[in-house]
Order: C-alpha cells, then sequence, then structure tokens
C-alpha cells in the first residue's frame, strides 16, 4: 500500500480528518484501553470484510508523509475499536 525508501520515520496522515499518527509519539491502545505496542494500526484504521467490520478510516484518503501538514493535528493516543 505504501512505498518508501530511505528514512522509515514518518507520520501516516489522514488527509480526508486533517489528523495523523506516528509509532513513535502516538500511544495505540486497544479497546480496552490497554497499550498495544505490537501492532501498526493502519491494516485495522482501513479494514474491511466479514469479520473485521469496518475500519475507522476506511474511504478516507491516507499518506505517508516526513512531516506533519500544516493544520494537521498529531494524536497523542489513538484507540482501536477492536
Amino acid at each position: 500500500m505504501f512505498e518508501r525508501e530511505g528514512k522509515q520515520d514518518g507520520y501516516i496522515v489522514n488527509y480526508t480528518k486533517k489528523i495523523c499518527y506516528a509509532l513513535d509519539v502516538t500511544r495505540i491502545l486497544s479497546a480496552d484501553g490497554t497499550v498495544c505496542d505490537w501492532v501498526d494500526p493502519v491494516s485495522l484504521l482501513l479494514c474491511f470484510g466479514r469479520t473485521g467490520g469496518e475500519g475507522a478510516w476506511l474511504g478516507d484518503r491516507i499518506g505517508v508523509e516526513d512531516d506533519i501538514p500544516s493544520g494537521f493535528v498529531l494524536l497523542e493516543e489513538l484507540k482501536l475499536d477492536r
């Protein structure tokens, strides 16, 4: 889905919602509120299927940036619904 070379740090950006997260900054929380440091949530945010339901970012414009775009909010935490 994302093809990058070189620098691996960066921000996963939701252009539709004007928000972003970074794995080294944003705390990823499971549905029960515990820290979930074993998953990159992009697959859950974009999922669609019989067993997975719909992800919160399904249908949104998503990208990767080296810097936070102007006017966007960096999420301090991101709670996954599954």
